[in-house]
């Protein structure tokens, strides 16, 4: 067991390294817990303390009784239909969520935000190893997924990995993520991109995606900036700026920067209808590069 963890640890830090590296904070799952008052329980997903502090930063209008209400709102996505509420939750993320205000005798209605996307700085990017979530059907089980992202205390991503010298794959860490999908669903619902790494080959897609459905990032400030070479095994090597990248550095750093993943949840995520329920897409590096350089 202790091998095993080891070999594991050889592509989670890394992670965590590279997070590091472009501007996020970083703190142990261990101490997102509810004695520490991060979240009411091991069973919410939310940090409640952090999606406080950040909402009433970007709303400076929001009383604490609002800001309370707004939390209510977005920890309460109750419907039977996992991906209609993620879609419930989508709007709120990029929508806002409606308070209603009194003044005087007048009632009205403003939209408090929950994400600033036009100021990078005003949120709280943060991503934190072994996340200990309770299962949520189940009392006193619980699941760790190895990374989870964070943006004002909202978990918008969530990693799974395998060890570069195991026999497992890519593939088997999207199988541990459809697992915990069933176990853990409430921190699923609120993710809008998963990840799957065995420190080689790295995918990323929906939580609603099939493997096939899942894709590479090729790219850091541009679909054209990296220089891809296919070795004798059929692998691939990424080299930027004549640097070598793994695959799930270059997701990270190119994905994952701070201004295009608000730019990616903002634009790039689709709920479409299908039958009685929707289908999430999401879209490929070619897509996001190609938008960029079109507004530019």
């Amino acid at each position: 067991m202790i091998g095993h963890l080891t070999e594991d640890y050889l592509v989670e830090q890394p992670a965590i390294n590279w997070f590091k590296e472009i501007g996020y904070s970083y703190i142990h799952g261990s101490e997102l817990i509810p004695d520490n008052g991060e979240r009411d329980s091991y069973r919410h997903c939310v940090l409640k303390k952090r999606f406080l502090n950040a909402i009433k930063r970007i709303n400076p209008w929001l009383q604490d009784k609002h800001a309370e209400e707004v939390y209510k709102k977005v920890i309460e996505l109750e419907h039977p239909d996992f991906t209609i509420k993620g879609k419930i939750f989508y709007e709120l993320l990029t929508g806002g969520v409606r308070v209603s205000l009194r003044e005087g005798h007048e009632e009205r209605t403003r939209i408090a935000k929950l994400v600033d996307f036009n100021n990078i700085q005003n949120n709280e990017f943060l991503v934190a190893n072994q996340f200990k979530v309770e299962y949520q059907f189940e009392n006193g089980r619980f699941r760790k997924p190895d990374l989870v992202v964070f943006i004002n205390g909202l978990p918008v991503a969530v990693f799974e990995f395998k060890s570069l010298n195991a026999s497992e794959t890519a593939k088997d860490a999207y199988l541990d993520h459809m697992v915990k999908m069933k176990e853990i669903p409430q921190l699923y619902a609120y993710s809008q991109i998963v990840v799957a790494s065995d420190g080689y080959e790295t995918k990323y897609g929906s939580p609603t995606s099939d493997w096939e459905r899942f894709f590479i990032w090729e790219g850091i400030l541009s679909d054209d900036d990296l220089k891809v070479e296919e070795t004798e095994d059929g692998s691939l090597r990424y080299f930027y700026q004549n640097k070598e990248m793994t695959s799930l550095e270059v997701l990270i750093k190119g994905l994952f920067m701070k201004e295009h993943l608000l730019e990616f949840i903002n634009d790039f995520v689709l709920y479409e209808r299908s039958g009685e329920t929707y289908e999430k897409k999401i879209a490929i590096y070619t897509q996001f590069y190609t938008v960029k350089k079109a507004v530019v």
